[in-house]
């Protein structure tokens, strides 16, 4: 019977009890430094062009055997949306 009510009240939680189970974030915050300069945003051209280089890689293996390269498509086209936007910064 106890382990009867002890599921029962888990199932049940109301709204004051789950700001019990919930961390508490804390935020320390940072004045901004005024006389820092800003740096001026360039891109760089071997970003842009790698991104091209990429994409011309993928058309080609679609044009040469779409249904074989598909994997390799499949491959290039999660690199350059994930790791490749994430990794590699025009501005580093």
């Amino acid at each position: 019977m106890e382990r009867k009510r002890r599921s029962a009240n888990n199932r049940t939680l109301r709204p004051r009890d789950i700001r019990v189970l919930m961390a508490k974030v804390f935020t320390i915050p940072v004045p901004p430094s005024i006389g820092r300069r800003r740096r001026e945003r360039t891109s760089d051209p071997r970003y842009v062009d790698g991104q091209r280089l990429l994409v011309e890689a993928m058309k080609y293996l679609a044009q040469a055997d779409p249904v074989a390269n598909r994997s390799a498509i499949e491959l290039i086209s999660e690199h350059v949306r994930t790791r490749f936007r994430m990794s590699d910064s025009p501005l580093s």
